[in-house]
């Protein structure tokens, strides 16, 4: 049975798991351990925006080993996650089996292919501009950045579409030998998971997420659910009281669509935010099959320690169940989770695809996190194009810290926040090295230099900038992107300059 381990353990037993599945790797066939890069953990941060969430190709959003992994405010140390996986629910051989990534890892990228990575890309860069035949060969955004050859072209990612200024690309499945050989009991679907995430210099805080899932077993997959599971465990870094959160769904409306939430908050009043889940929406690639709506079919709010259904589902025919139907209301704080799935949809051929789009959307109060989620709606409903904003990057897109061989581990603005007569930047090496700061407008264009080629020593260090360009003059009040160079790696943050 798959049952939650207490709450002191948790971290121990994620990070123990990893270790034992590339021990696993190592000991079948006399295979060398595999490059620390194909279980990513840390280093890929979505950072925009006020919401920071750290990226995994294991099919988990935030947690883990991450510091931060979902923090809202920047630098503020309140959390509002502990992790949340994706789970796959589908009637296979006249039985229900779910394959999840929380809290077993079921799902996972193959870690003898170092392609099972994951991929950074910035709307507008080279290969990556949507809507336009970018190798010319009659074809259009054909490819998705993944390191392969999608199309049978010989080349590979020759032609994407970056949806975002920041987005980070991955793949994974639930039929690894690794994955089979840990969980024994585990009945694989066959099913391969695409993860795209974005995120843009918003007022408001959020991610979205594009997922497609493809059969790639020999046969079809009847009642197929799509689902994420959360524990968010909200409160201060370091004085997390889970036994406070409390958890809702409910389907609220705006001139756009419909806002279908799944949302936790703290109910002493720890951290002031509300975390939700928003449903963007959900289909199949086959251009005739009819159109899903947008609203969360299947919601479970369970409690720590309690039987199903008022607690986790503990086998595959309960999560089938859990994800199919709308239940649990509970009546005060305590450990929560929450479960969020759409479906079913009656059936998933070999090859065909279904595809779910998210948000991760969080705010000051319900009336903040509902903010988020009508952003988050109406740029979805915009196709992703910012109102009044082109991204015309003068630069390549920046690879994030934590890349290996990479000097950089973190960049950020630490105050004052928005920015008047100055901001204080702290950045943090691995080792030592040159380093460039520079400021750049939202097109693109540099427009002061802070340090130029100063050598730093390994560890935290502090910049200040005054908002003035080169010659000193005052910039006008907006939005900038702070870029820090070094050792051949590069990150960006962003701050807002007022007067």
């Amino acid at each position: 049975m798959k049952r939650r381990p207490p709450r002191a353990a948790r971290a121990s037993a994620i990070a123990g798991t990893l270790r034992m599945l590339l021990v696993l790797v190592a000991l079948m066939g006399g295979r060398s351990l595999p490059a620390a890069g194909d279980y990513v953990t840390t280093g890929f941060v979505h950072d925009l925006n006020d919401l920071i969430l750290n990226e995994t190709n294991l099919a988990n959003f935030g947690g883990l080993a991450a510091e931060p992994n979902y923090e809202w405010p920047p630098a503020s140390g309140d959390r509002y996650l502990y992790s949340a996986g994706i789970w796959f629910g589908a009637i296979a051989g006249g039985h229900r089996h779910v394959s999840t990534s929380l809290y077993q890892f079921e799902i996972l990228p193959a870690v003898d292919d170092p392609l099972d990575t994951i991929y950074l890309s910035a709307e507008g860069e080279f290969k990556g501009r949507r809507y336009v035949d970018d190798d010319g060969d009659g074809a259009i955004d054909e490819e998705r950045r993944n390191g392969r050859d999608d199309d049978g072209d010989g080349l590979a990612d020759e032609d994407y579409a970056a949806i975002s200024p920041q987005m980070f690309s991955c793949r994974y499945s639930d039929y690894t030998p690794e994955g089979m050989q840990y969980y024994p009991d585990h009945e694989p679907l066959y099913v391969d998971i695409h993860q795209e995430s974005y995120a843009w210099p918003t007022p408001e805080a959020f991610c979205i997420y594009h997922l497609e899932f493809r059969n790639s077993g020999p046969g079809t997959l009847a009642g197929v659910l799509l689902g994420i599971f959360a524990d968010p465990d909200l409160g201060l870094r370091d004085h997390i009281n889970p036994n406070n959160d409390r958890a809702a769904h409910e389907l609220f409306w705006c001139d756009v669509g419909p806002l279908s939430l799944v949302y936790a908050w703290d109910d002493d009043g720890d951290v002031p935010g509300y975390s939700g889940t928003l449903l963007l929406g959900w289909g199949s690639s086959d251009p005739l099959a009819p159109q899903q709506r947008p609203v969360w079919d299947g919601v479970s709010l369970m409690r720590s320690g309690y039987p199903f259904p008022h607690g986790e589902p503990q086998d595959d025919s309960q999560r089938y169940f859990a994800m199919s139907e709308l239940f649990g209301d509970p009546p005060q704080p305590a450990d929560m989770r929450y479960l969020a799935a759409v479906g079913p949809y009656p059936a998933l051929a070999p090859g065909e695809t279904l595809w779910l789009d998210l948000a991760f959307v969080i705010g000051e109060g319900e009336a903040g996190m509902l903010a988020a989620a009508e952003a988050a709606r109406r740029l979805y409903a915009a196709d992703y194009q910012l109102p009044d904003v082109t991204w015309e990057w003068r630069w390549q897109p920046p690879r994030l810290a934590g890349l290996w061989p990479g000097a950089l581990t973190s960049l950020q603005v630490t105050g004052p926040h928005p920015a008047g007569r100055g901001a204080a930047v702290r950045f943090e090496l691995a080792r030592p090295g040159r380093v460039t700061l520079s400021a750049y407008d939202t097109e693109g264009r540099r427009v002061a230099r802070i340090l130029e080629q100063r050598t730093y020593a390994a560890g935290r260090h502090t910049a200040s900038w005054d908002g003035c360009d080169q010659a000193g003059r005052a910039l006008a009040a907006g939005t900038y992107w702070l870029r820090l160079d070094c050792g051949g790696t590069q990150r960006v943050t962003r701050v807002v300059v007022v007067r």
